[in-house]
C-alpha cells in the first residue's frame, strides 16, 4: 500500500497545474512517524531518561566522594609514638571514640616513627620520651623543623624539669604526666572536654 500526499493544487487552487504531491511508501512513512514520536517532547528519548539516569547516578557518586572528602577533611589526624602497646591501644581507643579523631599511625621507636610523621603528615602527635632503641626527643628535634605546623603532647612517666625543658625547647606543644594527666589527651587533640570514664593508663 502506498499513501500519496497532498499536493499544492489540492491545498490551494492559486497552485493548480503545479505537479501533484510526492507518493510516500507506507513502511517508510510509519517509521518515520514512529522516530517523530520517539523524539517528541514526551517520549522516553525526548525526556532523555537514560542520559539523565546516568547523569544523577554521576552526580551521587560524586556527592558522596565530595562529603566523604569533607568528613576526612574535619577529622582530627593524630599518630601515636608509643612503645607500650597497652597505652597505644588506651590512647586509640579512647581518641577515636569521639568519632572527630583517626589515628592515621602508631611507632614503638624513633626511626619508624620519624618516616612515619613525615609520610602521613597528622596534625597531632602523642610521643612517649622512652622508646625502643632511642628518645622521643630525637623524633622531636628530627620533625618539628620540617613540618613545624604539627602539634607535639609529650605524655611520659618522668615529667621532670629537665626534660620539660629540652621537650618546649625543642618543639612540644604540651608535656604531660601519665599517672595523672592521661585524660587531658583527648581534650588537647580535640578542643573538647574529655570523657572522664576510660581512666588512667594502668
Amino acid at each position: 500500500m502506498r499513501v500519496t500526499t497532498s499536493s499544492f493544487a489540492d491545498a490551494d487552487p492559486r497552485h493548480a497545474g503545479r505537479r501533484p504531491g510526492r507518493t510516500i511508501p507506507t513502511g517508510i512513512l510509519g517509521r518515520f512517524l514512529r522516530l517523530d514520536r520517539d523524539q517528541s517532547p514526551g517520549s522516553e528519548i525526548g525526556r532523555g531518561r537514560p542520559r539523565d539516569s546516568g547523569r544523577r547516578q554521576s552526580l551521587i557518586q560524586r556527592n558522596t566522594r565530595i562529603v566523604a572528602s569533607m568528613d576526612a577533611a574535619v577529622r582530627t589526624h593524630v599518630y601515636l609514638v608509643e612503645d607500650s602497646p597497652s597505652i597505644r591501644t588506651r590512647l586509640r581507643e579512647m581518641l577515636t571514640r569521639t568519632g572527630h579523631i583517626e589515628v592515621v599511625g602508631e611507632a614503638d621507636n624513633p626511626q619508624a616513627a620519624i618516616a612515619g610523621i613525615l609520610a602521613s603528615r597528622p596534625d597531632t602527635v602523642i610521643l612517649d620520651l622512652h622508646l625502643i632503641g632511642g628518645s622521643g626527643v630525637q623524633v622531636l628535634r628530627t620533625v618539628h623543623p620540617e613540618a613545624p605546623a604539627i602539634k607535639f603532647i609529650v605524655l611520659t612517666n618522668h615529667p621532670n624539669d629537665q626534660y620539660h625543658r629540652i621537650c618546649m625547647e625543642a618543639g612540644a606543644s604540651h608535656f604531660l604526666d601519665k599517672s595523672n594527666e592521661f585524660m587531658k589527651i583527648s581534650e588537647l587533640v580535640s578542643g573538647r572536654p574529655a570523657n572522664l570514664s576510660s581512666g588512667n593508663p594502668a
